[in-house]
């Protein structure tokens, strides 16, 4: 009697996953991101990764920094459509940065992608930045990081990445 029940239940899952309504396309806020999957972009001694998960629902992201003792993960998170803001929403952890958790509203404009950040400290406390990243072509683009204070912005920090590709495959 169990293994019908479950048998039933298992059917019915099965036919609630194969709904159109639960493999939906990939949001529109998210395709953005699809430009950024494939590769390693290199600034620096650090690379960034990014790849889509479940259906393209959402971005996972890590950051890896060459040291002294090797490669190692120094960020990692995804950022996840909000249907309520029409916006990319990221949550981020950190190594080593002073930082806890970093929280990114993130959005596309042309070759933009514009992200505004709140960074909190272990002590909980917030610092406010704007994140842009300005594609120049497909394999590079600028990061501007700018503080934002009192309704002024001044960039912080900046750089520009570039992909690498795995040699065998071209990604």
């Amino acid at each position: 009697m169990e293994a019908r029940i479950l048998s039933g239940i298992l059917g019915i899952l099965v036919l609630v996953l194969q709904s159109p309504v639960l493999a939906a396309d990939v949001p529109d806020t998210l395709k953005g991101f699809e430009r950024l999957v494939g590769g390693c972009w290199r600034l620096e001694e650090t690379c960034q990764e990014f790849e889509f998960g479940l259906d393209g629902r959402h971005v996972t992201a890590r950051t890896l920094a060459q040291t002294q003792a090797g490669t190692r993960v120094i960020s990692e998170g995804a950022w996840f459509y909000h249907p309520g803001k029409d916006v990319a929403i990221g949550y981020f952890v950190a190594k080593g940065m002073g930082v806890e958790l970093f929280e990114y509203s993130t959005r596309f404009e042309g070759e933009t992608m514009t992200s505004d950040v709140t960074a909190w400290d272990e002590t909980g406390q917030p610092r406010v930045y704007r994140e842009n990243w300005t594609f120049t072509d497909p394999d590079h683009y600028l990061w501007e990081l700018f503080e934002t204070e009192s309704g002024s912005m001044t960039r912080v920090m900046h750089g520009i990445f570039a992909r690498e590709r795995a040699p065998e495959t071209g990604e």
